[in-house]
């Protein structure tokens, strides 16, 4: 119901039925304009409550774009040192204002093994 507390179970589950549905993610990650992680798929990523410092959130709080790509190293996804995370402001639908942050995590490793099996085969 629109205007709702909800509760992080709650969020996690929709995450998780999203995920089952596009296999393509391997994390998907809501947080502040602050940068605090309130909620994530990857609970082997403990940064739940914790303010994440990285370029990837003011660089998406500033943008107006449909969403913001980013490649490589990132604070968000520590134990990937190739993550493709697609960022974008979550905005409020009743006056505009930004309150939040949803960022998508390509299983970008198992995604070039799938487009490129012959390569994948040759390592």
């Amino acid at each position: 119901m629109q205007g709702q507390p909800t509760s992080v179970d709650s969020i996690t589950q929709l995450l998780q039925e999203y995920v089952s549905k596009y296999t393509v993610y391997n994390d998907i990650i809501i947080l502040d304009t602050d940068g605090v992680v309130l909620a994530r798929l990857d609970g082997s990523a403990d940064m739940m409550g914790l303010r994440a410092v990285d370029p990837i959130i003011q660089e998406t709080l500033a943008s107006s774009d449909a969403y913001v790509e980013t490649f490589g190293k990132t604070q968000l996804r520590p134990n990937d040192e190739s993550a493709l995370i697609y960022s974008k402001r979550i905005e409020n639908p009743l006056d505009g204002t930004v309150i939040g942050i949803l960022c998508l995590s390509f299983r970008f490793k198992n995604e070039l093994e799938g487009i490129f099996p012959q390569f994948a085969e040759k390592r």
